[in-house]
């Protein structure tokens, strides 16, 4: 590496600290955006990381808390004498969004150096100019923050229309309901406080009944921040108009609509916004870390009842990941201490591991193939930190990524169990510190994209396809 005058400001630095220790709160505005990589002076991307160590354990920024977590690098560090000096040189804090952006503008900086460097090398090295200009486009879109985005209230992306409130007799703030009446008498609540996981293959309906909890307590007026890791603010509209309105989701792609179908989400779209109690955060990648952040903040300023992280697996992890198990292990109880902290409910989607397709499906002798806690994805920490762990099963589709063809009879036997298009369908209630595990029967509902109580309960609404009334 050549010998630069690598772009960086001391007194930057050594401001922002001071005001981060000074005044702790402003670290829930900044914390997404600054990093240790920020900092030039390893000395000060040191402190910077206690100071993260301590926030994250919502404990008090101060001098000898940080001093403790530095430990044996203390004196490395230059002393409580330092800690003290970086205090004691700040005047206000009203600055320090100015000191991140000039930090960022130095990191930016630096990081060109390397990559040029790097690109130096390569060019004169093997490879082709091609695959080295595609190599530099992708550096420098990633450097550039090629996707920004902020939380947004899910009024704006239209969510489905909920007619009416769900009864609950219980005090409003001790947990959330779903749809599910069954479900609900098992697990009492989605309660704040805990931890709950949502756990299933890919495509079985863990987005779909996560949103519907936020829709349904939102007209409770319950708040939620739906963390949104994996997909786009666009499609999280898509999907809630679609399950909203019944329409197929392909239709939204064609963008021909018939006006009667307009006039429908359009009342979908009035109708949510006189509740707005959803917001969507579609930032990819985010860490545990920065979701604290985002929901202090949102707390402080509007209340805030619940927080759905979608999926645990899409975090951003810190450092190197030696072990995937222990990462994810220690998100799970992060997550559970901003529940604790913000007194919320944490709802984190998680997927499973495939073990489960080699299980036999036969519903007519009672085997429906269902996951244990053991099937979760990537670590035996997520089932220990966890409060309550829900499994989602819809049998056809379980039928279908098995491998059973729809000609084989056991296909067709499940098949002459739906209703009028509602499928079959399970939450599996795999740990629930309130009381009993096991699966609940319920259906899976497909032009809406819901679980829903067993539809033999409203044969009175003569429901169909063009039913423009939910069932609740």
């Amino acid at each position: 590496m050549k010998d630069y005058k690598w772009p960086h400001s001391v007194e930057t630095e050594q401001a922002l600290l001071g005001a981060i220790i000074m005044n702790p709160p402003i670290l829930d505005e900044i914390v997404e955006m600054i990093t240790p990589g920020c900092f030039y002076l390893s000395k000060h991307r040191t402190i910077y990381r206690a100071i993260l160590d301590i926030y994250e354990k919502n404990q008090e920024i101060e001098i000898n808390y940080i001093a403790t977590k530095l430990g044996d690098q203390l004196d490395d560090v230059g002393g409580r004498l330092y800690l003290t000096d970086l205090l004691n040189g700040v005047g206000t804090t009203v600055n320090a969004g100015n000191y991140v952006k000039q930090l960022n503008e130095l990191r930016l900086r630096r990081e060109l150096i390397e990559t040029f460097e790097t690109l130096s090398e390569s060019a004169q090295g093997g490879g082709s100019a091609q695959s080295i200009i595609e190599r530099a486009d992708s550096i420098l879109l990633k450097m550039s923050g090629g996707h920004q985005s902020d939380i947004t209230p899910i009024d704006q992306l239209a969510l489905e229309y909920l007619a009416e409130i769900l009864d609950n007799k219980k005090p409003k703030d001790e947990f959330l309901t779903t749809r599910i009446e069954d479900l609900n008498h098992k697990i009492v609540g989605i309660f704040k406080g805990d931890l709950t996981v949502i756990a299933g293959p890919p495509s079985m309906g863990k987005t779909s009944f996560a949103l519907d909890v936020a829709v349904i307590n939102s007209l409770k007026d319950r708040k939620t921040i739906y963390f949104a890791l994996d997909e786009t603010q666009q499609a999280m509209a898509q999907r809630l108009i679609a399950g909203g309105t019944g329409l197929n989701r392909n239709r939204f792609y064609a963008r021909n609509f018939q006006e009667r179908e307009k006039d429908m989400m359009t009342q979908y779209a009035i109708d949510l916004a006189r509740a707005g109690n959803v917001y969507i955060c579609d930032k990819p990648k985010l860490s545990v870390t920065a979701i604290r952040g985002y929901a202090n903040k949102f707390k402080r300023k509007n209340g805030l009842d619940c927080i759905i992280v979608d999926y645990l697996q899409q975090l951003r992890t810190p450092g190197r990941e030696e072990r995937r198990d222990l990462t994810v292990a220690d998100q799970c109880e992060d997550l559970k201490g901003i529940a604790k902290d913000l007194n919320v409910a944490v709802i984190a989607l998680s997927q499973i591991n495939r073990e489960w397709t080699s299980a036999e499906i036969k519903p007519g002798k009672g085997k429906y193939g269902f996951p244990k806690l053991a099937s979760l994805r990537d670590s035996g920490g997520i089932e220990q930190a966890a409060n309550l762990v829900l499994f989602v099963w819809n049998v056809l589709e379980a039928m279908r990524k098995t491998g059973i063809s729809e000609e084989e009879l056991v296909y067709q036997d499940e098949m002459n169990r739906c209703a009028d298009g509602y499928e079959r369908a399970f939450i599996v209630v795999g740990k629930n510190k309130m009381g009993s595990t096991g699966p609940v029967e319920c259906h899976w509902w497909p032009s809406r994209m819901q679980f829903i109580n067993i539809i033999q309960k409203y044969d009175q609404l003569a429901l169909t396809e063009d039913t423009e009334v939910m069932p609740f």
